[in-house]
C-alpha cells in the first residue's frame, strides 16, 4: 500500500489551548502535537488513522470546538486520493475530495458522488492563502504526481505548515527521525518523547 495518513492544522489557538483539547479529544488514545508557530500547531491523533474513523474529521470538528478555532483535516489514502474537511467553533464549514480516477471509481462503486474540492471556497471559509495555487493543487487536472505531492501544493497554497505532507500518526511513530517539523509533545498513550 502507498501513503496513507491524515493531519490536522490548528489555525488561531494557542499551544497550551491544543494540548488541552487534544487530551480530551483523544481519550485513551494517542497523538503528536507540534509546537505553535505563526498561530498554526499540527495535531497526529493515531485515532484518525483507523478505518472507522478515517476522513471522518472527528479531531478537527473536537479541536475547532474545544479552542473556538479554525481546524483543517487533510486525509491522504493510498497516495491516490486527497481529501480535506475545514471546521469552525465546531462547525463543518467545507469539505472537499479531488476527483482523481482513483477517487470517482470508489465514489461510483460506493453509489455516490464526491462532495467537490473547491479552492475558492476553501481559502475564503480558512480565510487564507493564495486561490490561484490553491486552484492548481485541488485540481484533477493538474498533473502533480501522488496525493502526497498534491498536499505539498495545497500547504503552499494555504501557507500551512511545511511538516504536514506525508506524515500522520503512524509514519512519525515508525520514523520519527525522518520529520523536520520541529519537536513533538505527545499526548495520551504513546509516542516519541520530546527531548529533554
Amino acid at each position: 500500500m502507498a501513503t496513507t495518513y491524515a493531519n490536522v492544522t490548528v489555525v488561531g489557538a494557542d499551544h497550551d489551548a491544543v494540548l488541552a483539547a487534544v487530551a480530551t479529544a483523544v481519550g485513551d488514545g494517542a497523538a503528536l502535537v507540534t509546537d505553535t508557530a505563526d498561530g498554526m500547531t499540527m495535531v497526529f491523533a493515531a485515532a484518525d488513522e483507523e478505518a472507522a474513523r478515517f476522513g471522518e474529521g472527528l479531531t478537527a470538528a473536537a479541536l475547532s470546538d474545544a479552542c473556538r478555532c479554525t481546524a483543517l483535516e487533510v486525509t491522504v489514502f493510498d497516495d491516490a486520493i486527497l481529501q480535506y474537511r475545514l471546521y469552525r467553533d465546531g462547525a463543518e464549514l467545507d469539505v472537499g475530495v479531488v476527483a482523481t480516477p482513483v477517487a470517482l471509481e470508489l465514489a461510483e462503486l460506493a453509489g455516490g458522488a464526491l462532495p467537490e474540492a473547491d479552492a475558492a471556497r476553501l481559502v475564503a471559509r480558512l480565510g487564507r492563502g493564495d486561490e490561484a495555487l490553491a486552484g492548481r493543487a485541488l485540481s484533477s487536472d493538474e498533473s502533480i504526481g501522488t496525493a502526497s505531492d498534491r498536499h505539498a501544493w495545497l500547504v503552499e497554497a494555504l501557507d500551512l505548515p511545511r511538516c504536514a505532507p506525508g506524515w500522520g500518526y503512524r509514519y512519525l511513530i515508525s520514523f520519527p527521525d525522518g520529520f523536520d517539523g520541529g519537536p513533538l509533545t505527545p499526548v495520551g498513550s504513546a509516542g516519541p518523547q520530546e527531548d529533554s
